[in-house]
C-alpha cells in the first residue's frame, strides 16, 4: 500500500540582501531577461463532496451537483490487491501491484488565443525514489521513467471538471504506469530493475518550466551565449522563474522469499 504523507508547494522568489549600513546602488546591474510566472503549479487531489455541498451546487445554473475530480488517488492512498513484494526471480512480476493511475495538476497562468483562454505553461513531472536529506545530485534517485517519462509535458485530461466563479481550472494529467489494464509494479520494475525489500519513499515533483540545466563553465556558443548542460531531472529551474509542487508516498516491499509474506509473484512470460 502507498500512503501519501506530505504535500508541499513552493513558489520561486527573488531574495534581496540588505546590509547593516548604507545601501549603495550598483548601476552595472542589468536585467538580462524578464521572468513572468505569476501563478504557481499545484497538485490537485479529489475532495469528498457532502450532500449539503451538492444541494448548494444544485442552485447554481447549469449544475446538478458539485464538479469533482475522478478519485484516481482514493483518500490519498494507492492500494494494490494485497501486500507488495520484491520477487525472487528476475523475470517475475507482482500480481498485487497497483493499477496505473493519474495525477492531476493545474497552473493558473493562461493566455487568450482566438478569444479563448489557454494554459500558458507546459508542466513536467518526475518520480524520485529514496532521496536522502541534503542530496545535491538527484540523478541516482530518478525512478520509474518507464511509468512516467520526465521529459514529456502533462496533457489535458480526458475529463474536464468545471468550476464555479473561476476560469479553468485547465487541469492537466500525468498518467503513471499506463492506463486501464496497466500496472505500476514499484517493487519489481524500477526501469527494469527490482528494489530491495523494506520501506521506501516515492516523491512526485511537478514544475511549470523545463528542468534546470546548469551553465557549463567557460563554454559559449558561436554567438557568445552560455552553453547549458543536460537538464537535471527533478530540479526545478528556480533561476528561470519556475514554481513546483511535490507529493510524497511511502510503501513497503516484502521479501517474496519470506514464506510468511503472502506474496503473489508470477512470471508474465509463462502461460497461465
Amino acid at each position: 500500500m502507498f500512503q501519501r504523507v506530505a504535500v508541499g508547494s513552493t513558489v520561486a522568489a527573488v531574495a534581496a540582501t540588505v546590509g547593516l549600513g548604507c545601501i549603495i546602488p550598483d548601476s552595472r546591474i542589468a536585467s538580462v531577461e524578464e521572468f513572468d510566472n505569476p501563478g504557481a503549479v499545484r497538485i490537485v487531489v479529489p475532495t469528498p463532496i457532502t450532500a449539503e455541498a451538492d444541494d448548494a451546487c444544485d442552485e447554481v445554473p447549469d449544475f446538478n451537483f458539485c464538479p469533482a475530480l475522478p478519485e484516481t488517488i482514493r483518500g490519498g492512498e494507492l492500494v494494490g490487491n494485497g501486500p507488495l513484494c520484491s520477487c525472487a526471480n528476475a523475470t517475475d512480476s507482482d500480481d498485487n501491484a497497483p493499477q496505473g493511475f493519474e495525477i492531476y495538476v493545474e497552473d493558473p497562468d493562461v493566455e487568450e488565443i482566438d478569444g479563448q483562454l489557454r494554459p500558458t505553461d507546459d508542466l513536467f513531472g518526475a518520480l524520485l525514489l529514496d532521496v536522502p536529506p541534503g542530496a545535491s545530485d538527484l540523478s541516482p534517485y530518478q525512478a520509474y521513467t518507464n511509468a512516467l517519462p520526465p521529459d514529456q509535458a502533462a496533457r489535458r485530461g480526458a475529463t474536464d471538471v468545471r468550476a464555479i466563479d473561476r476560469d479553468g481550472p485547465f487541469l492537466r494529467v500525468f498518467p503513471v504506469g499506463g492506463f486501464t489494464g496497466g500496472v505500476f509494479d514499484v517493487c519489481n520494475d524500477r526501469d527494469g530493475t527490482r528494489i530491495d525489500p523494506g520501506l521506501h519513499e516515492l516523491r512526485f515533483i511537478v514544475t511549470d518550466r523545463p528542468w534546470f540545466a546548469p551553465i557549463l563553465p567557460n563554454m559559449t556558443d558561436e554567438e557568445g551565449n552560455p552553453v547549458r548542460g543536460d537538464p537535471l531531472i527533478g530540479v526545478p529551474d528556480l533561476p528561470g522563474g519556475a514554481t513546483y509542487d511535490t507529493a510524497t508516498f511511502v510503501f513497503r516491499c516484502l521479501d517474496a522469499a519470506d514464506p510468511d509474506a503472502s506474496c503473489a509473484c508470477f512470471n508474465p512470460e509463462e502461460p497461465t
